[in-house]
């Protein structure tokens, strides 16, 4: 099971995108098939693998923007408390 720790509203984005992007990649399937005479298969599995691959880019992504917040506020905190120590 994939969970996104998000916004309701940014769930449903996400999943609208990943609808589209499987959905792309099927009719590019079809387009590389007649345009080279080669077979490329879109299956649930894929999708469901991209869906998983999605997953863990948000949470890296998400992980990031936490530790860089987290370092931004240590750095404003220690401004904040070198200016009292001036004043």
């Amino acid at each position: 099971m994939i969970t996104l720790d998000a916004d309701a509203k940014v769930v449903q984005g996400l999943v609208k995108l990943c609808q589209e992007i499987h959905q792309s990649a099927a009719v590019m399937t079809i387009k590389y098939r007649d345009e080279m005479s080669r077979h490329n298969y879109v299956t649930p599995t894929s999708y469901l693998e991209l869906l998983n691959i999605f997953s863990k880019i948000f949470g890296k992504k998400k992980d990031e923007l936490v530790f860089a917040k987290k370092r931004t506020k240590t750095g404003l905190d220690k401004l904040l408390s070198t200016e009292n120590d001036v004043v």
